[in-house]
């Protein structure tokens, strides 16, 4: 399963390269890679963060001579980490909760290991060197996601497009304002869709007031 991790770690870094440059395809696959290695986390860490491999999953003879504060931190760390890696793909991919998501999984991990340390300091200090990169490179990515701005990834992944960037700041200024929510969805559209597709969707019920107003909320016209 290591192998798988690193494997999928690589993927990761491709497309979060490919996301920069707006390559298709780069959420998609930053998605799917980073729900594999959740999934790892949560549901196998008591095998991955102990080196026991998934084939080896029913074998006792493998668990032999591992303490159960191990087992436990493994669960424990493998819940967290799954709950921190969520956070980033949530705040790289600009969805909501993002910050919840870290801190639950940084609490959650923290008391796993502080837990652990307390049943067992040797056993859980050894444990802890063997997956020491691990649990690093998780946490500067949550603490480094904490830190970041929505506006500065957009700033990031639309730097090509300069109104759509000011019209949105402009919304952040005023959201509750119906002429910059208006002017942001205008500039987005022009930024993302031919000159066709645009003169489409100018004409659509969507770009009406009150379609904006239900995607939205309600803003007070100022």
């Amino acid at each position: 399963m290591k192998r798988l991790e690193q494997i999928l770690a690589v993927i990761v870094l491709i497309s979060l390269v490919m996301k920069l440059f707006s390559i298709p395809f780069a959420g998609e696959l930053l998605t799917l890679s980073v729900l594999i290695l959740i999934i790892m986390y949560t549901f196998l860490g008591k095998l991955l963060f102990n080196g026991i491999r998934f084939r080896d999953r029913n074998k006792r003879v493998y668990f032999v001579g591992i303490p159960q504060s191990s087992i436990g931190c493994a669960l424990g760390l493998g819940i967290g980490t799954g709950m921190i890696c969520t956070g980033v793909l949530f705040k790289i991919q600009l969805w909501p909760s993002s910050e919840i998501m870290i801190m639950s999984g940084s609490i959650v991990t923290a008391v796993s290991i502080l837990v652990t340390l307390v049943a067992s300091f040797k056993s859980t200090t050894k444990f802890l060197k063997r997956n020491i990169i691990r649990i690093i490179t998780v946490a500067i990515l949550g603490i480094a996601s904490l830190f970041v701005s929505d506006f500065t990834l957009i700033k990031i992944y639309h730097r090509d497009h300069p109104e759509y960037l000011k019209a949105y700041e402009n919304y952040l200024k005023n959201p509750s304002s119906l002429e910059a929510i208006r002017k942001m969805d205008i500039e987005q559209c022009k930024a993302f869709m031919t000159d066709e597709e645009f003169e489409e969707y100018m004409k659509s019920p969507y770009s009406t007031d009150s379609a904006l107003i239900k995607i939205y909320g309600y803003p007070k016209q100022q």
